[in-house]
């Protein structure tokens, strides 16, 4: 059991005012509204299998937020569908769909799991100021953009899946002005950008796949500390850009399909260094529109070029022990 959820068991324990309000058809409420408006601080939600378009869901004290059924919660593309201002709310086993703008947490200490967002014109979860949180095995796809997290710290993403969010400044996972993190086993594939990071410091990435994204990692200039390792990355068309020479950070023991070196002592691990930002990468960082010459000739050979004679491309960013097989994560 996870340690917010063992919390929630011994408040629910301890605190007898505490109540379980159901909503649905047949239960005492037959709207969240108006559950939410009854509730008390340290109350149990548990919202049924249906549908629900009640528009913006604001929840503004410390609540047990359960679906049964993974019940849809529906913005028909009119508004928010869910903002936290409270700490310490554990929400769990929704489907969240066709938010008009995004859904927004601005609270601390919380868990969010086994949820599904999708079809959002804009983000499936954004959260700012928002520390010591765990989010894992959640479900981020078809949205306008993932997941970002803003100005916070010690934050858990474990197991979730970033698919299929496509658009000219989309991603998975949006990590910004954020420390001392953990992203682990998550899975990435089919994202404009699977993580775009922008002012991020002592993050650890480990243990993620990395699938058919336009862009794996951007990890801009003003990023430090981080560790990028254990990862599988497979058919992107880039997978990693930056826009700066100095390297702050650390890429270790990934597996990279493009790794063109060999292994004389049979150790599983690469004899010579993998550098994976190429000579391209840099250029569309630069220049987007360039991105008109992908898989042209002419890229080819400048690629092949700047392997043989590295001149543009970050002389110290290189995975020093890449792996010659994938990872089995």
């Amino acid at each position: 059991m996870r340690p917010l959820s063992i919390l929630y068991c011994c408040l629910s324990a301890f605190n007898l005012s505490a109540t379980n309000l159901h909503v649905g058809t047949g239960q005492a409420y037959n709207s969240i509204l108006s559950a939410l408006a009854k509730a008390q601080s340290g109350d149990t939600i548990f919202v049924h299998e249906g549908t629900y378009a009640e528009g913006n869901l604001a929840i503004d004290k410390r609540l047990i937020f359960i679906g049964i059924g993974y019940p849809v919660l529906d913005g028909q593309h009119n508004c928010e569908i869910i903002t936290v201002t409270a700490s310490d709310v554990y929400i769990k086993g929704f489907e969240i769909r066709n938010s008009g703008q995004l859904s927004t947490l601005d609270v601390a200490n919380s868990e969010i799991r086994y949820n599904n967002s999708e079809q959002n014109l804009r983000y499936g979860l954004h959260f700012m100021f928002s520390h010591n949180d765990h989010y894992h095995h959640n479900r981020f796809h078809h949205n306008g953009a993932g997941v970002a997290v803003m100005y916070s710290r010690q934050v858990q993403m474990m197991e979730n899946e970033f698919g299929y969010n496509w658009g000219g400044s989309a991603y998975g996972l949006l990590l910004k002005d954020i420390s001392d993190s953990h992203i682990w086993k998550n899975i990435f594939e089919h994202n404009s950008a699977a993580v775009y990071m922008e002012g991020a410091s002592r993050i650890t990435l480990e243990q993620n796949q990395f699938r058919e994204n336009g862009w794996a990692l951007r990890v801009q200039a003003s990023c430090d500390a981080n560790v990028i390792r254990q990862n599988n990355f497979f058919g992107n068309s880039f997978d990693v850009s930056t826009n700066g020479s100095l390297v702050l950070n650390t890429f270790d023991g990934n597996y990279w399909d493009r790794y063109e070196g060999y292994d004389l002592n049979r150790d599983g691990v690469g004899d010579v260094p993998f550098r994976p930002v190429s000579l391209y990468a840099v250029v569309v960082e630069k220049m987007p529109y360039g991105l008109l010459l992908m898989r042209s000739f002419m890229v080819y050979l400048m690629d092949k070029a700047e392997k043989i004679i590295p001149s543009l491309t970050p002389e110290q960013l290189m995975d020093q022990k890449p792996t010659m097989k994938p990872l089995e994560l």
